[in-house]
């Protein structure tokens, strides 16, 4: 049964944080998943990696970066962020990742063995997903540093003003919010849909998953849920490795009409 928003403070890290694919994947590695997932997921963040050895971030000085956050202007331009799809290894990587969701998923037939061009919009949402992430993602995990949490409380991403496909609760009633397009992490206010920026705590209900961590929190709003962890029950827990092994409720919730779908997507 759904219950009203929970209560609960907030104490979070001074500074926003990024994320790794060797680290994920080695995390990932260690995870207990489905084989087919975890093994499809391995392979495109082994793809990923070859992408972010290149990887190039811009230089940006501390006192730029806080004056762009005071204004609450993310440290990337959403020009910069389309920009990085006219990059020729962007096309290459994509074409990568359909031939991998060929093999994990046979029922997909041609929608995706064809290629980016001849995939429905669902499919070229995900792969262009998995294969800009391994674009940003190192530039969130070299500009995140600069993110002061007092210069930046808001629900969208930091570094790339991406929305997220994951939030997390800390021990002591804080919530960090995972970006579904760089995965930079960051601390957010407890209260708030981060999709339509309602506030009022009593517009939002959770749905618990059974007896374990997760639960999904769902906007009454605006309708679009979020899945949350509570790192109180998994002290230590990699964000985007939970974010994979979390597909199922993905599912489940759209299935059972919880809410429309959650996180950040690249336009199809």
């Amino acid at each position: 049964m759904a219950r009203r928003g929970d209560g609960g403070g907030r104490a979070g890290p001074v500074m926003a944080s990024g994320h790794r694919a060797r680290d994920i994947l080695d995390a990932l590695a260690v995870a207990h998943g489905p084989q087919p997932l975890v093994r499809f997921h391995a392979a495109v963040l082994a793809a990923q990696m070859e992408i972010e050895a290149m990887a190039r971030p811009p230089s940006l000085h501390h006192a730029s970066a806080r004056g762009r956050l005071a204004h609450g202007v993310p440290l990337l331009s959403e020009r910069f962020v389309e920009a990085v799809r006219s990059v020729p290894q962007f096309r290459q990587l994509a074409g990568r990742i359909c031939l991998l969701l060929a093999g994990c998923r046979p029922d997909l037939g041609t929608a995706v063995s064809a290629g980016l061009d001849a995939a429905d919009e669902a499919v070229r949402a995900c792969v262009l997903t998995h294969t800009g992430r391994a674009f940003l993602r190192p530039l969130g995990y070299a500009l995140a540093p600069l993110v002061e949490e007092d210069h930046w409380r808001l629900a969208e991403c930091p570094v790339c003003g991406g929305v997220p496909d994951l939030a997390a609760l800390g021990e002591h009633g804080d919530r960090h919010l995972l970006c579904g397009r760089c995965d930079t992490t960051w601390c957010a206010p407890r209260f708030g849909c981060p999709f339509c920026r309602d506030d009022d705590p009593r517009d939002m209900l959770y749905h618990p998953v059974g007896d374990g961590p997760y639960r999904l929190y769902v906007c009454g709003r605006c309708r679009r849920y979020l899945k949350t962890i509570d790192l109180r029950q998994r002290p230590g827990a990699c964000l985007p490795v939970e974010r994979i092994l979390t597909t199922g409720l993905d599912a489940a919730a759209l299935a059972a009409g919880v809410g429309t779908e959650s996180g950040a997507r690249w336009p199809a």
